[in-house]
């Protein structure tokens, strides 16, 4: 095999390795980090986010109504208390879709569309137990 050739379906694997969902249904995750006002990325969740653990529900690929592809995500445990929605506070079984930001996608356009969601959240095999 030439090494052009050779290089050329090394490049195709590893771009789809890299891209596409990283969790499946039924997978715990917490969140990490998430991307301040400014659009500088944290290394902290999100003030809504802290504390919150969640259930990968199904992975969403794009279909009328979606967008983006994305994951619907269920709460497990927390509070969660979405920025956009002042005083609003969910706790499980809360269910949410979740997908890269138009923001992120924008600013980031060599990004797959779930690096925002593999940033912001990390898997775990079990929650952690809430604080008192």
């Amino acid at each position: 095999m030439n090494s052009l050739r050779f290089a050329m379906i090394l490049t195709c694997l590893a771009s789809a390795a890299v891209a596409g969902p990283d969790w499946k249904a039924g997978q715990l995750i917490t969140p990490i980090s998430h991307y301040d006002a400014s659009g500088q990325r944290t290394n902290k969740p999100a003030p809504g986010l802290k504390g919150t653990c969640w259930r990968v529900k199904q992975v969403i690929r794009k279909t009328p109504g979606y967008e983006y592809d994305g994951y619907e995500l269920t709460l497990v445990s927390g509070v969660y208390r979405p920025e956009y929605e002042e005083g609003a506070a969910f706790k499980p079984p809360y269910t949410d879709v979740w997908f890269s930001s138009y923001a992120y996608l924008d600013e980031n356009p060599k990004a797959d569309v779930w690096t925002e969601l593999h940033q912001t959240f990390r898997a775990v095999t079990s929650c952690p137990k809430a604080r008192s």
